[in-house]
């Protein structure tokens, strides 16, 4: 979808660079060819939430998208691209296809509207996404391209081989906030209660094909006069609406009074099946924005003994927005 796009915007980017030559050899100036339309929607093979028209097995093997782009051309002559053909390779392994649909002809002073279909191979998009997280979260991006020209009496097949490369950074940046707990404890002889969380850092763990470990830590800081005992947590984490992970665990910390503990959750996020590609999908069609959160409530305990002590809950809980830029790495040529 968004690399179709990268790949006609260069094509045009690059071959408007040369101007357009008068018969006495001066470049006559015109403003470039721009993209100023684009619509895009699932196609037949699939859809971008995994449940397509086509059928189960399409569905599951691949997501088809088909664009339309608008484009205006100040030139007064046409554009003769007859076809356009590429594969989409992330970090070595094909995720995608892309090609024309019908003629993309560019008219000349005027606006043309330019079909593709791209096909994204599910269970490639998987073997990619576990490559980035290996990688550091880092992709390189090649479209291999052929553009067929129509030269009236002959046709010309054009190569082109596009380069990029993006970093994310998936888990970093969130916008912790924690529901800390303090106060007295009547009728139960505990005194008072002031637990703080400081210090949250979220990272990746071990990586493999079908979990990949997210890991938390956090200072739990106890202000009040009696040990607290962690003994458990749930941990859930949502990506673009999807819950991609979620985990109860027991666990035991205590925390004495007047100290802190560096505190351990770890969650399982599940990679395999068809999550990763369909997240994917969406994260492009919303612009390259998703928004993540991420939840850890924490079961406590107060007091030293059975008799005196009270179940307590505390909340870590994240907000963030996750942003890429593939189609603007692919269309600067600095990269």
């Amino acid at each position: 979808m968004l690399i179709a796009i990268g790949l006609i915007a260069i094509f045009m980017g690059s071959l408007m660079e040369l101007g357009m030559m008068g018969a006495v050899g001066h470049v006559i100036e015109f403003k470039k060819p721009a993209i100023v339309g684009l619509k895009h929607e699932p196609g037949e093979g699939g859809s971008a939430g995994g449940t397509g028209t086509g059928t189960e097995a399409e569905a599951e093997t691949e997501t088809v998208f088909q664009t339309e782009l608008t484009v205006d051309n100040p030139y007064p002559f046409r554009i003769p691209l007859e076809h356009v053909e590429a594969e989409v390779l992330m970090n070595g392994i094909e995720v995608g296809r892309i090609s024309s649909v019908d003629g993309v002809e560019i008219r000349p002073m005027s606006r043309s509207i330019l079909r593709f279909s791209t096909e994204l191979i599910n269970e490639q998009v998987q073997k990619w996404w576990l490559t980035h997280l290996s990688n550091g979260e880092r992709t390189k991006v090649e479209v291999k391209a052929r553009m067929l020209f129509d030269l009236g009496l002959t046709r010309h097949e054009y190569p082109v081989v596009i380069e990029r490369s993006f970093r994310t950074s998936l888990l970093s940046g969130f916008n912790f906030r924690s529901r800390s707990e303090s106060g007295s404890e009547s009728g139960s002889g505990n005194g008072n209660v002031a637990i703080s969380v400081s210090d949250v850092s979220t990272h990746f763990g071990s990586v493999s094909a079908n979990d990949t470990e997210v890991i938390t830590t956090a200072v739990v800081t106890n202000g009040g006069t009696e040990p607290v005992e962690l003994t458990g947590y749930r941990y859930t984490l949502q990506i673009g609406g999807y819950s991609v992970g979620a985990v109860e665990m027991k666990t035991s910390e205590v925390v004495l009074p007047g100290t802190g503990a560096t505190v351990r959750f770890v969650l399982p996020l599940r990679t395999g099946g068809e999550r990763i590609a369909r997240w994917w999908v969406q994260h492009l069609e919303r612009g390259e924005k998703t928004e993540m959160k991420q939840i850890i409530q924490v079961q406590m305990d107060i007091g030293e003994s059975d008799h005196s002590h009270s179940h307590r809950y505390m909340w870590i809980e994240g907000e963030k927005e996750f942003r890429t830029s593939l189609l603007r790495e692919l269309l600067s040529p600095g990269l």
